[in-house]
């Protein structure tokens, strides 16, 4: 009998703690709410808002930030250098000579964030960011976006260029 009250004991503590963290979630969802509404309608240019659901939130840490920054640039880079291609099969040498520029800070960006993901690795881990999935509903069109908050609520929009 008393090990039959110990486990209701222990199952009614673990129930409270999954019915706490579920209302913790809801909280933190609730809260940004606004923000991610006011992303959509800003950042995304969507005015003919229904609504927007919000459907998972990560957080970011200083290493795991520089880790997207740098797969961020190689995208850039690839980009860059496939256009680059382009403009130098149609002999367009004044665009050329700006994408060479684009590639040469592209690179050197690449650089500095591979230095920040070797300083931050063994670091200890600290939110940087949240990281937000949501899906916004708009005149019978939805689509998925993620983004960045601060951890004061603010949006973050990522400059790989501008933040070290």
């Amino acid at each position: 009998m008393r090990k039959l009250f110990q486990y209701a004991i222990l199952f009614a503590s673990v129930a409270l703690l999954v019915a706490c963290n579920s209302e913790k979630k809801e909280d933190v969802r609730n809260q940004y709410y606004d923000v991610t509404e006011q992303y959509v309608k800003e950042e995304l240019g969507i005015q003919n808002l229904d609504s927007v659901v919000i459907l998972k939130i990560d957080t970011v840490d200083s290493y795991e930030y520089a880790q997207i920054m740098v797969n961020l640039l190689h995208q850039m880079d690839e980009e860059a250098l496939s256009a680059y291609q382009s403009v130098l099969l149609s002999g367009d040498t004044i665009a050329a000579r700006d994408l060479d520029i684009q590639i040469d800070e592209i690179a050197a960006a690449g650089e500095q964030w591979d230095m920040e993901v070797e300083a931050t690795e063994g670091a200890a881990k600290t939110t940087r960011f949240y990281l937000i999935t949501a899906n916004y509903y708009a005149a019978s069109q939805a689509d998925q976006f993620y983004f960045f908050i601060t951890p004061d609520g603010k949006i973050h929009v990522p400059d790989p260029f501008a933040e070290l």
